[in-house]
């Protein structure tokens, strides 16, 4: 999702726009998939410096919305740096209640305000998405990848699964794709602990520690629960970065 809003900044970007004032940009137009509701996006550019680096030129974007006369709600909002803002860096808030409000929304859309955050310029590129919020003060979904020049990388997750079971999972990688993971789990029973788990460059898993016998590999076996791991041992797991 967050490639797909880079790539509407950057199209509306190229387009005339209805409307312009000193570093403002206004494009005003008919949502042509929901009769009735009028889009309006609009592109700032920050003030900076005489002779600032084009690469370093900040940018303000917003999309908003409104049905009939109604007032326009914000959709989305980004503020970026850079040329372009699939090579650049910023941040993308996506406002999933102002599309249901409107009725524009998506059948599976989440609830809440998706928050996106990348780094496109430097060498480890980075990527965060952050969605909505439980009772507990827990994210209801959260995602950090970061990727190096030579193929490595790790990512992060905080997300439930359809048992209601509750994962913060942290990966990495090597460049030929082997890697490890460590979770920390809570289940819907409010039992806690840790998994633990490697694999090899064919993504088969060569060491599995799950005390609570929360991966499908484990609940498969005929052994008793907290007799897994199931196969390998800690000494086959990759030194990642």
């Amino acid at each position: 999702m967050s490639e797909e809003s880079r790539l509407v900044v950057d199209a509306i970007r190229r387009s005339s726009p209805t409307s312009r004032r000193p570093d403002l940009r206004v494009w005003s137009f008919p949502d042509e998939k929901h009769p009735g509701v009028q889009m309006e996006a609009s592109l700032l550019r920050v003030a900076t410096q005489p002779g600032t680096d084009p690469a370093a030129q900040p940018w303000s974007f917003a999309i908003d919305a409104r049905r009939g006369n109604g007032p326009f709600l914000e959709i989305l909002y980004a503020y970026f740096v850079g040329a372009e803002a699939r090579t650049g860096q910023g941040e993308i808030a996506i406002n999933f209640d102002s599309s249901r409000a409107l009725q524009i929304n998506g059948p599976t859309d989440p609830t809440g305000v998706m928050m996106i955050h990348y780094d496109l310029g430097a060498a480890a590129r980075t990527l965060r998405i952050e969605l909505g919020a439980t009772g507990l003060g827990l994210s209801q979904f959260s995602y950090f990848f970061s990727g190096n020049p030579d193929g490595s990388g790790h990512f992060d997750y905080l997300f439930p699964d359809a048992q209601g079971n509750r994962f913060s999972l942290q990966t990495a990688f090597t460049s030929t794709g082997v890697g490890k993971a460590h979770m920390s789990v809570r289940t819907l029973a409010g039992v806690t602990g840790t998994l633990d788990e490697c694999w090899d460059a064919t993504s088969c898993l060569t060491y599995v520690l799950d005390p609570l016998s929360i991966t499908p590999i484990c609940q498969a076996l005929p052994v008793p629960i907290g007799l897994c791991p199931v196969q390998g041992s800690l000494s086959a797991c990759p030194n990642v970065p």
